[in-house]
């Protein structure tokens, strides 16, 4: 997984990074980026690939569980956190 300082927008690296700090508050993931504008969350059970648009359209979350891959739009952070949270509650 690459490096977080690449992001060329500032408002995109600050979301993906907060999204970060708030992942790593309850659960042991290892975070990275497998491409710009977004963050590789990777834990035990789950693997999580979500994008940030430049645009106030929100998110795009690819998760990998268990061999199947879902996709979801969530329009805020908080409901990315709230997505990946339930998946390991």
């Amino acid at each position: 997984m690459k490096s977080f300082d690449r992001f060329a927008h500032q408002g995109v690296k600050q979301e993906l990074l907060r999204l970060k700090e708030l992942t790593s508050a309850f659960g042991d993931f290892e975070h990275g980026s497998s491409g710009d504008g977004e963050i590789t969350i990777q834990g035990l059970n789950a693997t999580f690939y979500a994008r940030k648009y430049k645009t106030k359209s929100g998110w795009r979350l690819v998760t990998y569980k268990s061999g199947k891959e879902t996709e979801i739009f969530p329009p805020t952070t908080e409901a990315v956190l709230e997505h990946i949270r339930n998946e390991f509650g």
